[in-house]
This record gives structure tokens, sequence and C-alpha cells, in this order.
């Protein structure tokens, strides 16, 4: 390929280092490969309620496992680069931006796609079986009173490596 092109989907993949891998495998000496990831911090606001609920119900070391998916999800800055280098590319700019996702309420924040298929159940995976509908619902209503001052507004800070194939 002369040109490979990831918005956001990157971070999304089982192993990091095999998409990267794979990448250079395909792309031509020379190519282009351009991708955008989302940082830790992405959703902070949403994460800080969660946290709080989590407390308020004794669960800290459910804090500490939301935490730990954060940092799964949202790896940092320098892992992209030492894989990038370790399978040819040379880094060529690193780009910083930034955005905000907003929804009306609580209940279009728990409707809306990537959060139902992809995020809702690994948060339930965080909370003991026989407390997750109890925990839900208080985050639910967390939401719910902070979507009451406007909206829900949640911030996505994200990079963009631009790279080639060496």
């Amino acid at each position: 390929f002369d040109l490979i092109v990831s918005n956001n989907g990157i971070n999304n993949v089982d192993n990091l280092e095999n998409a990267i891998k794979e990448a250079s495998r395909v792309a031509k000496i020379g190519s282009e490969f351009i991708f955008t990831f989302n940082l830790y911090d992405t959703y902070k606001e949403f994460y800080s309620i969660f946290n709080k609920v989590l407390k308020d119900n004794n669960l800290i070391e459910e804090v500490n496992k939301v935490e730990e998916h954060r940092r799964i999800k949202r790896k940092e800055v320098d892992e992209y680069k030492k894989l990038l280098t370790k399978y040819n590319f040379e880094i060529l700019t690193i780009d910083n931006g930034f955005f905000y996702m907003s929804y009306k309420n609580e209940k279009a924040f728990f409707e809306h796609y990537f959060i139902k298929k992809y995020f809702l159940p690994e948060w339930k995976n965080i909370i003991p079986p026989d407390k997750q509908n109890c925990i839900i619902e208080q985050l639910k209503n967390e939401l719910h009173t902070k979507s009451k001052e406007k909206f829900l507004k949640f911030g996505v800070p994200f990079v963009c490596i631009s790279s080639k194939r060496t």
C-alpha cells in the first residue's frame, strides 16, 4: 500500500504490536501510515462520576479496575512511538487535538452504539454481579443530574501521528 489511514481504529485492536507489524508488512517503502488515537483522559468527566459512584459504594478495588481499563484502552504516545520505530516507520509529525462528545442526557449516552456495544459490557464486568444494577442506576442518576445543567459533555483528547515506512 502507498497509504494506510486509521481514524481511531488502531487503538481498538486486540494486539497493537501485531497491528503495527502488519501495517509495516503491507506498506511499501516510502508509503505513509497516518492514524489517530484517543488519549487516557478521554471521557475523564464520565470516569470521574463513575469512580465517585464506586467510592460511594465502597468499591475501591473497582475504582482501580476502572483506571486499569482506561490504561488498556488508551495507550501512551510513547508506546506507539516505540512500536513504529521497531517496525520501520519514521515518525514525521505528532499532532494533538481535542473535541467534545455531547449527549442530551443519560439515556442518549447509554443508548449510543459504541457505549452500548463496546464500553458498557466492560464497565459491567468491573462491577460485582450482585451490585451491577444498583451501580448502573446510581450512575444514570448522577448523569441525569449533570445533564440538567444543559447536557452531558465529555472531552476527547487525541493524537494524530503521521509516519513513513523506511
